[in-house]
């Protein structure tokens, strides 16, 4: 009995030894597949691709409407009521064309004022000129007298300086026979058959005639030249008379009618209202029927083959814009390249930006009024060493760091970056083309040293 007890002590040491041996290798075989299991599944995680070339376009979309460059309003020249609108909206018109004719009692009424005032500054024009004429006509009636005149006295100055001219003639031969008397008489007395007393005789008598000869001649104007000199100059007087008063009055009443005409023209013309060029009417605002003050803006005329588009949009702050390549994407048409042509300098009220957008094809292809939206190329470089974004890991400070690959680890590399576009950033510096780079995991890999690199302190 005391046999078969410890048999049966020893099977059951045996059966708990095999046990015991069983159940830790179990352990051990778990434990070690359960590490090999986090490894392969920790490399499974990880994908690497080496950096690549790529080009990077920095965009910024707008929205924006277009219009013409040339505009030009069409405006009521006068105060009056719209009668009939001759254009139709949005349809092209020629230069001169009537789009607007304009009435109404008020346009009427000046009109009748402004002819009925022009027929009278006419009969009144008429009836100056007719005096002008008869007071003209009078000045020369009187010049014609007056000629009649000169011609009779000029005769009679003739024959007095012809009478002056003998009577000299005849005194200065009768001078020189008293000349030879008086030498005769002065030999006489020499010779003692002639007295002193006949001397002095011929004496005088040569001096009477010299003093007549010399009184003659001192008579330069005779009273017939006096006269005849007086006419010519009434003559002359007269032909520079002019009837001023009159002639002022014709003068005031042609252009008191100058205006009369050129308002009377106006007021006509102003009832029919044409387009001041060619091109597209548009904006209308006014209707038949409504009346309108002079000046009022009617509706406008723009060239539709001279258009821009002003755009609207949110650029970084100093991005330069001028001169930059925008795409405009009409609704269900093909893209359209244009350029900025000009930045505004002040702000929209939202605080955008506004440019004009040109080109050749806006011309073509879109019209006044379209509302279009696209983008504008900010900034473009060709050929810079770039990752997938998600390969740039980024700490609490912003600084950014790539892992790379190096044998059988992977190790952090800080890097600079510069543009990033479609899911791609450009390395500025940090990596070379060569290495390979951590582009799935990466965040796994930083935050597994995390615990190490970034510790909290007690």
């Amino acid at each position: 009995m005391r046999r078969y007890g410890k048999g049966i002590g020893a099977l059951a040491g045996i059966v708990l030894l095999i046990t015991s041996t069983v159940w830790f290798g179990r352990t051990r075989r778990t434990v070690g597949c359960a590490d090999e299991s986090a490894i392969s599944t920790e490399a499974e995680s990880i994908r690497t691709v080496c950096p690549q070339r790529r080009n990077f376009t920095i965009t910024c979309c707008w929205y924006g409407r277009v219009e013409s460059r040339t505009t030009i309003s069409v405006t009521a020249l006068e105060s009056g009521r719209v009668l009939a609108i001759e254009a139709e909206d949005g349809h092209p018109v020629q230069a001169g064309a009537d789009v607007f004719r304009l009435g109404g009692p008020e346009l009427d009424g000046r009109l009748a004022a402004a002819r009925e005032k022009k027929a009278a500054l006419e009969q009144q024009l008429a009836l100056a000129r007719d005096t002008l004429k008869r007071r003209r006509a009078a000045i020369q009636v009187k010049i014609a007298a007056l000629r009649e005149q000169i011609e009779y006295a000029r005769a009679r100055a003739d024959q007095a300086t012809q009478a002056r001219t003998t009577n000299i003639k005849d005194l200065s031969t009768r001078l020189a026979l008293a000349r030879a008397a008086v030498e005769r008489k002065q030999q006489n007395l020499k010779d003692k058959i002639a007295t002193q007393d006949d001397l002095d005789q011929a004496c005088r008598e040569a001096a009477r005639l010299k003093a007549e000869i010399d009184t003659a001649k001192q008579q330069a104007i005779p009273r017939e030249k006096a006269a005849l000199l007086q006419l010519q100059a009434e003559v002359k007087q007269a032909g520079l008379e002019t009837p001023n008063d009159a002639e002022a009055v014709v003068l005031g009443l042609q252009a008191e009618l100058e205006s009369a005409v050129a308002e009377t023209a106006r007021l006509e013309s102003a009832g029919r209202i044409s387009a001041p060029a060619a091109g597209v009417f548009t904006r209308r605002t006014v209707n038949i029927g409504q009346d309108v003050a002079a000046g009022t803006r009617l509706a406008e005329i723009v060239d539709p083959a001279s258009l821009r588009i002003v755009a609207s949009f949110f650029p970084p702050p100093d991005a330069p814009l001028e001169g930059k390549t925008a795409t405009i994407r009409p609704p269900g048409g093909k893209p359209i390249a244009a350029v900025v042509t000009k930045v505004f300098p002040e702000r929209t009220s939202t605080g955008a930006t506004q440019v004009w957008i040109e080109g050749a094809a806006v011309n073509r292809r879109l019209r006044p009024g379209e509302t279009v939206s696209g983008e504008i190329t900010l900034q473009t470089r060709s050929g810079v060493l770039a990752v997938p974004s998600d390969a740039v890991v980024r700490d609490e400070h912003e600084q950014t760091f790539v892992f790379l690959k190096k044998r059988n680890t992977y190790v952090r590399q800080p890097v600079t970056t510069g543009l990033e576009s479609a899911g791609w950033v450009e390395v500025i510096k940090g990596i070379s083309e060569n290495g390979e780079i951590v582009v799935q995991g990466a965040y796994g890999l930083f935050y597994r040293d995390f615990s190490t690199i970034y510790k909290v302190a007690d």
